[in-house]
């Protein structure tokens, strides 16, 4: 899928700061973790595409699904009461656009919530329809979004549409002008310069993301007839994607159907490991602000599971959030104790050493990291506290090199170059900075999860 339009969504954190790492961690966790085996015999019955999936494309779909059911919140609306099947069938659907990401590092991020109403009534006669026009929430009707799913050659799957709108909101904000261009290229074509009609008519569509989400649903669910009709198109979905579901069909007849079946290794994703309830829960607190609730449950993860330096570590990244330093450098040194290799634990602890002022073993910490964007950045913050400036530049402008959006780079580099007496080229800095900043308000401030 777009890589590059995926970026985007790291913005719903602190773009200063690495959102990877701790991201697919903390989501091989939720993979691993315990699940009900009649889940397997709602997706069978319920999510159509299913039955076209390979073995390694049913474990990807599973593994996805995993993770949207643990990290958005889900609720009914209107009164209505959720099942495990309505909640397994909507995420497994909407895992089906993403079985071209390579990892755990996309998951619909910056979705925060996705609410169900009975049916199309319910949904449009609930008081609260607000929620739908934020891009955070995702609103379905289950009747509809049910029927959707049970029925892949229609063309119509409100699941697919919806999470399609969020995928081509992140594409827009990541500014993908060779995909956006694209896009809009066939928009305006749709429908034929002469009025004639096509198999995707933009007539009564609202804007190129509208289109763009009916389009998905072609792509997903005729796919055949849209590489027929409009193959640039068809192509340029599957670029995005990273897809080529006409793979699954056999000269447009449907392949053999085949119960739903994941084949797992002894012991895996059967048994969850100690804490691990406490240690996702943590998580997902802290994704709230709730940072004092969120050190309380991985603390009792911990305790659970007192060896675990994964946990051990994110209790390390609240503390320091939370500026409990004492605490939170003898937790990084535990963890360090039990993994000497993590490297995002000596980051961790290279930015409390940072804070501190302990700037040497900041850069001891930081010989562990991979060279990068945030890791330039904290060590040109450990150089210019030791009054190594020259340096320190070469660091900042390192950073800037690979983000040249990072307002704060420019303010520490300009603040180098001043402590040199370069006062044009400081001056110069801190204009680039105002430029990325205009209301004068930094947009660097981290979140409680800004190590993510």
């Amino acid at each position: 899928m777009a890589e590059r339009a995926i970026a985007a969504g790291e913005t719903c954190y602190n773009p200063a700061m690495p959102t990877v790492w701790l991201k697919q961690s903390r989501r091989r966790r939720i993979v691993a973790a315990p699940y009900p085996g009649e889940w397997f015999d709602y997706l069978d019955r319920n999510v159509r595409h299913v039955e076209l999936l390979d073995e390694d494309d049913r474990r990807r779909l599973f593994e996805f699904t995993r993770i949207l059911l643990a990290e958005p919140t889900w609720a009914g609306g209107a009164g209505l009461e959720l099942t495990d099947e309505m909640r397994v069938t909507v995420a497994g659907q909407a895992s089906v656009l993403l079985l071209g990401v390579t990892d755990y590092s996309f998951c619909y991020d910056g979705v925060r919530r996705i609410v169900l109403h009975a049916d199309l009534r319910s949904l449009a006669a609930d008081p609260s329809g607000a929620a739908r026009s934020d891009e955070r929430v995702i609103v379905l009707p289950w009747e509809e979004a049910l029927h959707g799913c049970r029925d892949r050659t229609d063309g119509t799957n409100i699941v697919v549409y919806s999470f399609a709108r969020r995928l081509a909101s992140l594409a827009a904000a990541s500014g993908d002008t060779y995909w956006l261009n694209g896009l809009q290229e066939e928009f305006e074509a749709a429908g034929g310069d002469d009025g004639a009609a096509t198999l995707l008519d933009r007539s009564g569509l609202a804007d190129g993301t509208e289109f763009f989400a009916v389009a998905t649903e072609f792509f997903f669910e005729r796919t055949l007839e849209l590489r027929r009709a409009h193959r640039e198109l068809y192509e340029l979905l599957g670029r995005f994607y990273s897809l080529s579901p006409d793979d699954w069909f056999d000269d447009g007849e449907d392949e053999e159907e085949e119960p739903f079946v994941v084949v797992t290794e002894a012991g895996d994703m059967d048994v969850g490991e100690p804490g691990d309830e406490d240690y996702v829960g943590g998580l997902n607190l802290l994704e709230e602000g709730r940072v004092e609730e969120a050190v309380a449950a991985l603390e009792s993860a911990l305790r659970a599971a007192p060896d675990d330096s994964e946990v051990c570590r994110d209790l390390g990244g609240a503390l320091l959030w939370l500026e409990r330093h004492d605490e939170a450098e003898r937790t990084f040194d535990r963890a360090i104790a039990l993994d000497v290799d993590d490297p995002l634990t000596h980051f961790l602890r290279a930015r409390l050493m940072t804070d501190l002022g302990r700037f040497d073993e900041a850069l001891d910490d930081l010989r562990h990291c991979e060279h990068g964007e945030h890791v330039a950045y904290c060590r040109g913050q450990a150089r210019a506290g030791l009054g190594h400036y020259r340096r320190a530049i070469g660091e900042f402008s390192a950073v800037i090199r690979m983000n040249p959006d990072r307002a704060d780079a420019y303010r520490e580099r300009a603040s180098a170059y001043a402590a040199l007496g370069k006062i044009r080229k400081s001056q110069e800095d801190r204009e680039a900075a105002a430029e990325l900043e205009p209301d004068g308000v930094s947009h660097d401030t981290p979140s409680p999860k800004w190590w993510q």
